[in-house]
């Protein structure tokens, strides 16, 4: 017998999948990967290691970023459609059901965890909605749930579950515990969308139409800045987002470099702003860009603080 995981690489579905596996059921992973939780893509795969099961990454593109422009179900705290998210996760998880012919999937879900997608209503709603009734099994909380397809068949035994809820995360360290698991990840940042800096620069970016799941990914990098022309500019922090703006980059773009400092145009000629703003991070008084095959020298007034404060997101 075999069966689906949503896995993400943490606690809860590293202990899901432990549980069933228990149970002499073989687990297929899968992690779907949006622009908002890429950074998390090496913990799953490690997890997804230690606990020897196969692991399916599916990529998302514009039909997730429409969910999260107009959700049925709303927003969180920041701009985070957790509802219409892991709705959108189920229909994922059970195209792979079909795929590997597996009767059911399973989930780290905990009740009451988090307040918008885990109270035990929303968590029955999210199967009705995707015609998954009876077909989640969350093996952390399944006691406080009504009894899946796969219990009721006496395919899985519903007594070697457990009847966890809330926030506390006692009862995960103790099962860890006593099931032997000894990778306790430690928390990672989670989605994206529910960062209230990140949330910002995303609403701004929808204001000017940057939509594309590229300029979604890149709303995570640097320090971001709206020049008069309407462009965005993003600056490197630190040396691995040096590498990332140079990866982005495409032929329409604009990369400049001083000293340590990257800069990304995106889509655009806006030199004069753009450059004095990467003089002033640099502390240099030269910069180079290039742009598909144009590339040259500039040597900028170097901008203020009052430059950076007007053009600055955030």
């Amino acid at each position: 017998m075999r069966t689906v995981a949503l896995f993400s690489g943490g606690l809860d579905s590293i202990l899901s999948v432990r549980l069933v596996q228990l149970q002499n059921i073989d687990v297929y992973g899968v992690y779907i990967l949006t622009p908002f939780n890429s950074h998390g893509i090496e913990r799953t795969k490690s997890a997804a290691d230690y606990l020897k099961i196969p692991l399916k990454i599916v990529h998302t593109g514009n039909d997730y970023i429409d969910l999260v422009l107009s959700p049925k179900y709303g927003y969180g705290k920041n701009i985070n459609p957790c509802i219409d998210c892991k709705i959108f996760m189920y229909r994922k998880a059970r195209e792979y059901c079909k795929e590997i012919e597996a009767d059911f999937f399973i989930t780290g879900e905990v009740v009451g965890e988090r307040p918008m997608s885990q109270s035990k209503a929303v968590l029955l709603l999210m199967e009705k909605d995707t015609g998954c009734k009876g077909m989640v099994l969350r093996p952390l909380s399944a006691k406080l749930l009504p009894p899946t397809k796969a219990e009721d068949n006496k395919i899985i035994d519903r007594t070697r579950l457990c009847n966890i809820s809330g926030r506390s995360r006692k009862p995960h360290m103790e099962l860890a515990d006593l099931l032997s698991i000894d990778l306790i990840p430690t928390p990672a940042g989670g989605c994206l969308l529910t960062d209230p800096v990140f949330s910002i620069r995303l609403k701004e970016s929808i204001e000017h139409k940057e939509i594309l799941p590229r300029l979604m990914e890149l709303l995570s990098v640097g320090r971001h800045f709206r020049l008069p022309s309407g462009e965005k500019l993003v600056i490197s922090r630190t040396e691995e987002e040096k590498e990332k703006l140079s990866e982005f980059v495409t032929p329409e773009d604009t990369l400049f470099k001083a000293g340590n400092i990257v800069g990304l145009l995106v889509n655009g000629g806006d030199l004069e702003p753009a450059s004095a703003i990467v003089a002033k991070y640099a502390h240099m008084d030269k910069v180079h860009y290039k742009r598909g095959k144009e590339e040259g020298w500039l040597a900028p007034k170097v901008g203020d603080n009052a430059l950076l404060s007007k053009y600055r997101v955030e």
